[in-house]
């Protein structure tokens, strides 16, 4: 019963990939390749952001000084996010460019 269900997930993964693929498909391989390669990075970020976002729901925060917070987690975690300078102790977001889940969730609050 197991090995049917994990076939039918297998198999509606397989039409969705399929059906996006359908503009890439014209393309010479390499263009096909690059169009392929784009939309998986496309899909990562925006599954990124949605974890990142449920993870900053069970986040509290802080105000500690003008445009500093305090983030604190689950696991008694804490990071200091100066939204001025664009930094968060964590250095994700110094070292991406891209806002983490403690700037998410201040930009929630705010």
């Amino acid at each position: 019963m197991l090995g049917c269900h994990c076939q039918m997930l297998f198999n509606n993964m397989c039409e969705i990939f399929n059906g996006k693929m359908i503009d890439g498909r014209d393309k010479p391989i390499i263009s096909a390749l690059e169009y392929i390669r784009e939309y998986l990075i496309r899909r990562m970020c925006s599954l990124q952001k949605a974890i990142d976002k449920k993870k900053a729901q069970q986040m509290r925060v802080v105000f500690a000084s003008n445009e500093k917070y305090q983030v604190k987690g689950v696991w008694n975690d804490q990071y200091v996010v100066n939204m001025n300078e664009r930094y968060c102790t964590c250095r994700k977001w110094e070292l991406t460019g891209i806002p983490y889940k403690h700037v998410a969730v201040i930009w929630d609050m705010i």
